[in-house]
C-alpha cells in the first residue's frame, strides 16, 4: 500500500434519479400518491464512489456533466457525499440523464425508466487532453471503478489503468458490444447473472467466459450467493439475508465497496483478499436494503472502512 490515503476513481455515468416509493403499481390511464420520495444523484459509477467515500477511501467521479439546470443537484449531492466531480465537459448544457423509479413497498423491488447514459460518450479523439487527464488521475488512485456506459471512455481509462498497474474493477451488468474488449482489459470483472455475452445461454456459461478474459471474477446473483473464480479456483460468497425495503443501486453499492476494500488491499492481489472484498460488498450491499434510498444505509450501518478492516485481517482488505 502506497504512503497516501487509498484511492478510488469512478469513471462513467452520473444521473438525475426520481425515486417514488408506491404500495402497488399506478394502472393504465391511472395516478397513485407515492408514499415517500427522494431526488439523489445516480448511476453506477456515482453510486459506486459515493460508496467508496463512506468506506474511507478518496473517491473521484471522472464524468460528463456540464451546465444544465439540474446538474448542479448532482454535483452538490455527490460532493455532500464526500465524492470529488470532475466533469469532462463543464459547457456542456444537454439535460444529463434522468431514471424515474418506482419502487413497490413490502417487496423492494424496482422499476427504473432510464435514458441518455450513453449519449455521452468523449474519447481521445475529440479531448486532445483526455490522456493527460487520465494518466494523472489512475495515477493518483488505488483502483479504477468503471460501469462501461461510456465505452470509449472507459476503454481509455482502462488502458491507462493496465499501463500504470492500478487495478481496474468493472461492473459488468448487461451486455453491450463495448464490454468485449473491455473485460479483457480489468483484472477484477464481476457481472449480474443478466449478463449474456455472445454463445453463453445461462449465468453459468457467463460466469466461464468472464472468467477466461480476466483474473478475478464473480457472478452476483440479487439475494442469491455471489459465485466467484481465480487463479484456478472457484467459491461462493453467501449474501447476507435480510428484509427488503428497496433494493435500489444495491448492485452500485456492491461495486463500490469492492473497490474500496481492493483499494486497502496489499499488492499483488490474492485469492484471501479478493474474497474478504466480495464478503465486505455483499454485507454492505445488503445493508443497503433495509432502507428507503440509496444514501439511508449510511446512517444506520456499521461497517469500518477498508483500513480498519485490513488491521483486522493482517493486511487482508
Amino acid at each position: 500500500m502506497r504512503s497516501h490515503d487509498v484511492g478510488v476513481l469512478a469513471v462513467g455515468a452520473a444521473t438525475v434519479d426520481l425515486i417514488h416509493e408506491v404500495g402497488d403499481p399506478p394502472p393504465i390511464d391511472g395516478k397513485i400518491d407515492a408514499r415517500r420520495q427522494l431526488v439523489v444523484a445516480g448511476g453506477s459509477a456515482a453510486n459506486g464512489a459515493v460508496t467508496a467515500a463512506y468506506l474511507g477511501a478518496k473517491a473521484t467521479l471522472l464524468t460528463g456533466l456540464g451546465q444544465h439546470m439540474l446538474t448542479g443537484g448532482i454535483h452538490a449531492d455527490l460532493e455532500q457525499h464526500g465524492v470529488q466531480v470532475m466533469d469532462l465537459d463543464p459547457q456542456r448544457t444537454v439535460t444529463p440523464p434522468v431514471s424515474a423509479i418506482r419502487v413497490t413497498a413490502g417487496t423492494g423491488e424496482r422499476a427504473v425508466v432510464s435514458w441518455g447514459a450513453q449519449a455521452y460518450d468523449p474519447g481521445p479523439d475529440e479531448l486532445p487532453e483526455l490522456r493527460d487527464l487520465l494518466h494523472r488521475l489512475v495515477f493518483e488512485h488505488d483502483v479504477l471503478l468503471l460501469d462501461g456506459q461510456h465505452p470509449r471512455l472507459a476503454l481509455a481509462a482502462a488502458q491507462e489503468a493496465r499501463r500504470l498497474g492500478r487495478l481496474s474493477v468493472l461492473d459488468a451488468d448487461h451486455w453491450t458490444p463495448g464490454l468485449a474488449e473491455l473485460i479483457p482489459l480489468c483484472a477484477v470483472v464481476v457481472a449480474s447473472h443478466e449478463l449474456r455475452p455472445p454463445g453463453c445461454a445461462d449465468a453459468r456459461q457467463a460466469l466461464r467466459y468472464v472468467a477466461r478474459h480476466c483474473s478475478w471474477a464473480a457472478m452476483t446473483h440479487g439475494a442469491g450467493d455471489v459465485r466467484w473464480q481465480a487463479g484456478g479456483q472457484r467459491g461462493t460468497i453467501e449474501v447476507p439475508q435480510v428484509t427488503a425495503i428497496d433494493t435500489l443501486a444495491a448492485g452500485d453499492i456492491f461495486h463500490g465497496a469492492l473497490a474500496a476494500t481492493l483499494a486497502g488491499a496489499p499488492a499483488p492481489l490474492t485469492v484471501s483478499a479478493f474474497t474478504h472484498g466480495l464478503r465486505v460488498a455483499a454485507r454492505t450491499a445488503s445493508a443497503s436494503c433495509t432502507v428507503f434510498g440509496p444514501r439511508a444505509w449510511m446512517r444506520t450501518d456499521s461497517t469500518p472502512s477498508p483500513l480498519t478492516l485490513a488491521t483486522r485481517h493482517g493486511g487482508a482488505a
